[in-house]
């Protein structure tokens, strides 16, 4: 049987991954990034990435600042309530965002890299030790922009959305210096969550994803009935194609155009 004929799997299946399989997934990736950052070269940290008006420098300092909001929670609602002031016309979460990256304006590469050490596995480790109670709590509460999230939740962000945002920073990272990316079982977990999410806000007609790379395989969105468009490519270009990043390689879309221009226009929020 070819890659082709393969059976395919129902995208909406993929099954949300346990506290203890997240933890797994969001240590491997702070330990990821911590590599890449070490082998960037001083003039990578200057270069602009896919979140203008950020370069490389920002984006860590606001992965930094991710980690450290998680950790100290504190911390977190300070900066959005810095932020309403010096930022008023910024959402809660850009707003956020944009207080993280400006408080490690002054930091040095080396400095960035030590806080990142630092807090990346106490924030990992704060949000898996989050207690049922309070991750039923809607996310929306803090952040409302949470509320065009497939889920609505703290354990949502808990399980996916704190590795998931911290992961596609890394991509971003790779990308703006020209890193190659050497994907693991952590990147195929991402991948697989971005897969379910698609399939949780798909609402066209039933399509067929034909993936290589970290989630290869056959996928279907919208049910299982005989798909309008198929779409060919590797994992990371979908995940960044989504996420509103320029893909690395080539969408083969196939099928009904208005199919295959609903499923160029999907976006997810990261």
């Amino acid at each position: 049987m070819t890659a082709d004929h393969a059976p395919a799997n129902d995208a909406a299946a993929i099954a949300r991954p346990t506290l203890a399989a997240a933890r797994v997934t969001a240590d491997a990736e702070w330990r990821t990034m911590d590599d890449l950052l070490r082998r960037l070269p001083p003039q990578a940290w200057s270069l602009p990435t896919a979140c203008p008006p950020w370069v490389v420098r920002d984006v860590v300092a606001h992965v930094v600042g991710q980690y450290e909001g998680a950790a100290r929670p504190w911390l977190m609602r300070r900066r959005i309530r810095t932020a309403r002031r010096t930022h008023p016309d910024l959402g809660p979460l850009d707003g956020q965002n944009a207080v993280q990256v400006e408080e490690h304006a002054g930091r040095s590469v080396e400095e960035l890299i030590a806080l990142h050490a630092t807090h990346a596995p106490r924030g990992v480790r704060a949000l898996a030790r989050m207690p049922w109670p309070i991750r039923r709590t809607r996310l929306s509460r803090v952040f409302p922009e949470a509320r065009e999230q497939p889920e609505d939740s703290l354990d949502f962000l808990v399980r996916v959305l704190a590795s998931r945002d911290a992961w596609m920073h890394r991509v971003d990272v790779a990308d703006a210096a020209g890193v190659a990316l050497h994907p693991g079982s952590h990147d195929v977990a991402q991948v697989l969550q971005v897969l379910r999410d698609l399939a949780a806000t798909w609402v066209g007609p039933p399509l067929l994803l034909q993936l290589t790379g970290p989630g290869s395989g056959r996928w279907t969105l919208g049910g299982a009935h005989p798909p309008r468009a198929v779409l060919r490519a590797d994992g990371l270009d979908l995940v960044r194609h989504v996420a509103g990043r320029a893909i690395r390689g080539e969408l083969d879309l196939t099928g009904d155009p208005e199919a295959c221009q609903q499923l160029r226009d999907l976006r997810i929020p990261f």
